[in-house]
Protein backbone atom coordinates (compact mmCIF):
# COMPACT_ATOMS: atom_id res chain seq x y z
CA UNK A 1 0.00 0.00 0.00
CA UNK A 2 2.79 2.45 0.89
CA UNK A 3 4.61 1.46 -2.31
CA UNK A 4 1.57 2.35 -4.45
CA UNK A 5 1.24 5.71 -2.72
CA UNK A 6 4.93 6.35 -3.39
CA UNK A 7 4.48 5.50 -7.09
CA UNK A 8 1.56 7.93 -7.31
CA UNK A 9 3.67 10.66 -5.76
CA UNK A 10 6.54 9.96 -8.15
CA UNK A 11 4.29 10.59 -11.13
CA UNK A 12 3.99 14.19 -9.98
CA UNK A 13 7.33 15.99 -10.47
CA UNK A 14 6.86 18.31 -7.49
CA UNK A 15 6.20 15.36 -5.19
CA UNK A 16 9.27 13.57 -6.59
CA UNK A 17 11.43 16.48 -5.53
CA UNK A 18 10.05 16.18 -2.00
CA UNK A 19 11.06 12.51 -1.83
CA UNK A 20 14.70 12.99 -2.87
CA UNK A 21 17.15 11.67 -0.32
CA UNK A 22 19.56 14.42 0.79
CA UNK A 23 22.48 12.01 0.94
CA UNK A 24 21.78 10.96 -2.64
CA UNK A 25 21.86 14.61 -3.72
CA UNK A 26 25.17 15.22 -1.93
CA UNK A 27 26.75 12.12 -3.49
CA UNK A 28 25.42 12.92 -6.98
CA UNK A 29 26.74 16.48 -6.89
CA UNK A 30 30.04 15.25 -5.41
CA UNK A 31 30.40 12.79 -8.29
CA UNK A 32 29.54 15.55 -10.77
CA UNK A 33 32.26 17.89 -9.46
CA UNK A 34 34.77 15.06 -9.20
CA UNK A 35 34.09 14.00 -12.80
CA UNK A 36 34.30 17.60 -13.94
CA UNK A 37 37.66 18.02 -12.18
CA UNK A 38 39.04 14.81 -13.68
CA UNK A 39 37.97 15.64 -17.21
CA UNK A 40 39.24 19.21 -16.78
CA UNK A 41 42.59 17.88 -15.63
CA UNK A 42 42.83 15.51 -18.61
CA UNK A 43 41.84 18.31 -21.01
CA UNK A 44 44.47 20.66 -19.52
CA UNK A 45 41.82 23.09 -18.23
CA UNK A 46 43.04 26.02 -16.12
CA UNK A 47 44.45 24.67 -12.86
CA UNK A 48 42.34 27.02 -10.73
CA UNK A 49 39.12 25.67 -12.26
CA UNK A 50 40.21 22.06 -11.72
CA UNK A 51 41.14 22.82 -8.10
CA UNK A 52 37.77 24.47 -7.47
CA UNK A 53 35.96 21.38 -8.73
CA UNK A 54 38.13 19.04 -6.65
CA UNK A 55 37.64 21.26 -3.59
CA UNK A 56 33.87 21.23 -4.06
CA UNK A 57 33.88 17.44 -4.49
CA UNK A 58 36.02 17.03 -1.35
CA UNK A 59 33.70 19.23 0.72
CA UNK A 60 30.68 17.22 -0.38
CA UNK A 61 32.54 13.96 0.27
CA UNK A 62 33.26 15.16 3.81
CA UNK A 63 29.54 15.80 4.29
CA UNK A 64 28.57 12.32 3.06
CA UNK A 65 31.38 10.31 4.69
CA UNK A 66 29.91 10.03 8.22
CA UNK A 67 26.77 8.47 6.76
CA UNK A 68 28.65 5.93 4.63
CA UNK A 69 31.65 5.06 6.79
CA UNK A 70 31.23 4.56 10.53
CA UNK A 71 33.94 5.80 12.84
CA UNK A 72 35.59 3.53 15.38
CA UNK A 73 34.27 4.04 18.87
CA UNK A 74 36.62 5.24 21.57
CA UNK A 75 34.11 4.35 24.28
CA UNK A 76 34.92 1.72 26.87
CA UNK A 77 31.97 -0.61 27.41
CA UNK A 78 31.21 -0.75 31.11
CA UNK A 79 29.71 -4.23 31.14
CA UNK A 80 33.01 -5.65 29.84
CA UNK A 81 35.37 -3.36 31.75
CA UNK A 82 35.63 -5.40 34.97
CA UNK A 83 35.75 -8.92 33.62
CA UNK A 84 37.89 -11.16 31.49
CA UNK A 85 35.75 -13.69 29.67
CA UNK A 86 33.28 -13.85 32.54
CA UNK A 87 35.85 -13.69 35.35
CA UNK A 88 35.59 -10.60 37.53
CA UNK A 89 38.68 -8.43 37.92
CA UNK A 90 37.98 -8.55 41.68
CA UNK A 91 38.03 -12.35 41.86
CA UNK A 92 40.02 -13.89 44.70
CA UNK A 93 42.84 -16.35 43.95
CA UNK A 94 40.56 -19.16 45.14
CA UNK A 95 37.80 -18.07 42.73
CA UNK A 96 40.31 -17.87 39.87
CA UNK A 97 41.66 -21.34 40.73
CA UNK A 98 38.14 -22.79 40.83
CA UNK A 99 37.19 -21.18 37.50
CA UNK A 100 40.39 -22.36 35.79
CA UNK A 101 39.93 -25.88 37.19
CA UNK A 102 36.34 -25.92 35.93
CA UNK A 103 37.42 -24.82 32.44
CA UNK A 104 40.30 -27.31 32.29
CA UNK A 105 37.96 -30.12 33.38
CA UNK A 106 35.55 -29.14 30.61
CA UNK A 107 38.40 -29.26 28.05
CA UNK A 108 39.48 -32.68 29.38
CA UNK A 109 35.89 -34.00 29.20
CA UNK A 110 35.58 -32.87 25.59
CA UNK A 111 38.91 -34.47 24.68
CA UNK A 112 40.74 -31.24 23.86
CA UNK A 113 43.33 -31.68 26.61
CA UNK A 114 45.10 -34.84 27.79
CA UNK A 115 46.51 -34.06 31.23
CA UNK A 116 48.53 -37.29 31.33
CA UNK A 117 50.45 -36.18 28.23
CA UNK A 118 51.37 -32.81 29.71
CA UNK A 119 54.69 -32.46 31.52
CA UNK A 120 54.74 -31.08 35.04
CA UNK A 121 55.54 -27.35 35.28
CA UNK A 122 59.27 -26.63 35.67
CA UNK A 123 58.83 -25.07 39.12
CA UNK A 124 57.34 -28.22 40.75
CA UNK A 125 59.07 -30.80 42.89
CA UNK A 126 58.04 -33.70 40.67
CA UNK A 127 55.10 -34.62 42.92
CA UNK A 128 52.79 -31.97 41.46
CA UNK A 129 53.36 -29.47 44.27
CA UNK A 130 55.11 -26.17 43.63
CA UNK A 131 58.16 -25.15 45.61
CA UNK A 132 56.05 -22.63 47.59
CA UNK A 133 53.48 -25.29 48.47
CA UNK A 134 56.25 -27.66 49.56
CA UNK A 135 57.76 -24.98 51.82
CA UNK A 136 54.33 -24.37 53.37
CA UNK A 137 53.85 -28.11 53.97
CA UNK A 138 57.29 -28.45 55.58
CA UNK A 139 56.62 -25.41 57.79
CA UNK A 140 53.39 -26.94 59.07
CA UNK A 141 55.09 -30.26 59.95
Amino acid sequence: MVWREGEKLLRDDTAALQMVDPLHVIETVMQYFFGLAQSGHKANAPLDEVRKCFREAAQLAALAAPYRHARLSAVKHLEQADSIDGISANATPEELHAEIAKRVAMLVDKGYVDLTALPLPAHTNGKGATADEEDQQEGSD
